[in-house]
């Protein structure tokens, strides 16, 4: 499977827009992919700003490996999904 370089990644990149200032901002986080889903974890929940950002703008950007990519990004608000998610990240 060409993924790639993505199975062996640990970390990506997502640029959210920031919600007061409008400036691009990078983070380095680690992800999990299910499908066409990828999934990251706050560990600081709702007060990260990337996540305040992502709220506000959910529009951002996503490198995996050598592949950059535009996505629309949303909070996982059901349970289930949100205990799927922590599983494939652990």
């Amino acid at each position: 499977m060409n993924d790639g370089g993505r199975a062996d990644l640990d970390y990506c990149y997502v640029t959210t827009t920031g919600r007061r200032s409008g400036t691009p901002h990078t983070i380095e986080i680690w992800f999990a992919q299910q499908g066409d889903v990828v999934y990251l974890l706050s560990g600081g929940g709702d007060a990260n700003d990337w996540v305040k950002n992502l709220r506000a703008h959910p529009t951002v950007g996503l490198r995996l490996g050598d592949r950059d990519l535009i996505c629309r990004a949303r909070v996982v608000e059901d349970p289930e999904e949100d205990e799927l998610a922590r599983r494939l990240l652990m």
